[in-house]
């Protein structure tokens, strides 16, 4: 019996967006899918446009809703979703037509409990759309049974962004997502939930395999609101999301994660700090390891995490025996 893929589309105001995306979502080669359209309160004509196609195919599902904001909506989505995967779409972007049965096929072929696939930045602006494609992420399949696998591939992979940190270039084993109750946190200001809860998927992941199948064309406006929540640095939204995992972890009792965790939050801040000054940088991070939540996971850990870094440098680079320079210095 196939396989039934739920996807998750959350929108608001999506009008000018939405047919192009549905119509990239209904005409996929993959046909047992079922569609869920989770309408965050419009008021334009996105419910109306949506009508059609719940109309002309029975897969597709709209659900009204008050407003409550993304990370709600999607987490709505995953309470009604039925499918054995889950695919979360946003509703401006659309999918090339065969997404759905080759990241399938691929997740069926290695075993996966997650395929990563690669992705075209669609940057639109006076009407024009132009199409760069996403850089090289690290193809393979990776097995991660193990804790020190775990942390091997979301510092080498993850956290150094190849494989890309957001919801919607991914298909996920739905089971994962209901044994462990996984949820998207709901940030104010919005910022980085996807990061956040994929942090948290991979915490529980076997297998992944990563693709560069560019198959998901992800639109950039000249209004976007990526990185513009007011009032709140980067640095702060990644200390937000470390106190999140750290607390699951902490929770859940996932001591080798939580004896780590130090060094999956420098190593996030680190990425984001990496290209400043080093006066800088050694300010940035002594206020970070000021933090309540961040003086705890040092006192968990029990160990330098120096050496830890140092290592990582020998295989991956200057830019981490630096990294391990300053933090032996405050």
């Amino acid at each position: 019996m196939e396989k039934l893929v739920s996807v998750i589309i959350p929108m608001y105001n999506a009008e000018l967006y939405i047919s192009r995306c549905l119509d990239s979502v209904v005409q996929q080669t993959y046909r047992n899918i079922e569609i869920l359209l989770l309408n965050d309160g419009s008021t334009d004509r996105s419910e109306e446009i949506c009508s059609f196609f719940v109309n002309d195919d029975p897969r597709v599902k709209l659900i009204n809703k008050k407003n409550s904001g993304q990370a709600d909506t999607r987490n709505q989505g995953l309470e009604l979703a039925k499918g054995d995967y889950i695919l979360f779409v946003d509703s401006d972007d659309y999918l090339a037509p065969d997404l759905i049965e080759n990241s399938l096929r691929e997740m069926e072929l290695y075993r996966s409990d997650l395929v990563i696939f690669n992705y075209y930045h669609v940057y639109s602006g006076n009407g024009v759309e132009k199409v760069c494609p996403e850089r090289e992420f690290f193809e393979g399949a990776y097995t991660v049974d193990t804790d020190e696998e775990r942390l091997k591939f979301i510092t080498n992979s993850f956290l150094n962004y190849r494989c890309g940190f957001e919801l919607w270039n991914r298909l996920y084993r739905a089971d994962i997502i209901r044994e462990h109750n996984l949820r998207i946190p709901d940030f104010s200001p919005v910022m980085a939930e996807d990061l956040c809860f994929n942090l948290l998927y991979l915490l529980h992941a076997s297998k992944i395999y990563v693709s560069n199948r560019r198959s998901y064309y992800y639109i950039r406006h000249d209004d976007s609101t990526v990185g513009k929540a007011a009032g709140v640095s980067q640095i702060d939204r990644y200390n937000d999301i470390s106190k999140y995992v750290y607390e699951y972890v902490s929770d859940k009792g996932m001591d080798y994660f939580k004896d780590r965790f130090y060094m999956i939050h420098m190593l996030l801040i680190y990425h984001e700090i990496m290209d400043r000054p080093i006066r800088e940088m050694k300010k940035l991070l002594r206020s970070v390891t000021d933090l309540d939540y961040c003086r705890k996971a040092i006192r968990s850990t029990g160990k330098n995490i120096v050496p830890e870094i140092e290592i990582m440098g020998a295989a991956r680079g200057t830019k981490y025996f630096l990294l391990a320079g300053i933090l032996s210095s405050i």
